[in-house]
C-alpha cells in the first residue's frame, strides 16, 4: 500500500507540474481572462482552504485512489466497513474525530466532495486523480511483493 501511494505521489506530482492547471481560487475571480465567453468571473469567492502547487490531478485523490485500490486489491473486496479516526489536538477543526464507512468507495465519494467543496479542486481533477493512483496500486499489485513460488 505504502509503495503504490509514494509511486502514485511521484506520477501524480509529475502531471501536477506538466500541466500546471491554476485553482478554482485563481479561475473563479478570474474568469473574465479565461477565453470562454461563457464564464463570468466572482471576485468576492475565496476557497475555505489554499495549498501552493498547481491544482491538476488532485495530489489527495492520486494517494488515496492508490491506497483505497491497494488495500481493496489485497483484501479481494472494496465492500467492508472501515473506521478512520482523526486527532483533534493535531486537527482543531475537527468536527467529528471518528467516521466509519460501509466500503472503499463512500470513502473514495466523501474525499472527492471535501476537496471540491472546500474550493481546492475541480470535479474532474478528483476522477482523473483517483484514476492515477488506482492505476498504479494496480501495477505495483500484479508486479511486484508476489510470492515467487507456491508454498505447499
Amino acid at each position: 500500500m505504502h509503495t503504490a501511494a509514494a509511486d502514485a505521489v511521484i506520477v501524480g506530482f509529475n502531471a501536477k507540474y506538466f500541466f500546471r492547471s491554476w485553482r478554482p481560487r485563481t479561475a473563479i475571480p478570474r474568469a473574465d481572462t479565461d477565453g470562454n465567453p461563457d464564464t463570468d468571473p466572482d471576485p468576492t469567492w475565496k476557497p475555505f482552504l489554499t495549498v501552493n502547487h498547481p491544482e491538476y490531478p488532485s495530489g489527495h485523490a492520486f494517494y488515496s485512489g492508490a491506497v483505497l485500490e491497494a488495500v481493496a486489491r489485497y483484501f479481494g473486496t472494496s465492500k467492508f466497513s472501515w473506521t478512520l479516526s482523526g486527532n483533534k489536538s493535531a486537527v482543531p477543526q475537527l468536527v467529528q474525530t471518528e467516521r466509519t464507512y460501509a466500503n472503499l468507495a463512500a470513502i473514495n465519494r466523501e474525499i472527492a466532495n471535501a476537496r471540491v467543496w472546500a474550493g481546492l479542486h475541480w470535479r474532474h481533477s478528483m476522477r482523473d486523480g483517483e484514476r492515477i493512483g488506482r492505476s498504479v496500486a494496480d501495477r505495483v499489485f500484479e508486479n511486484y511483493f508476489r510470492p515467487t513460488r507456491k508454498h505447499d
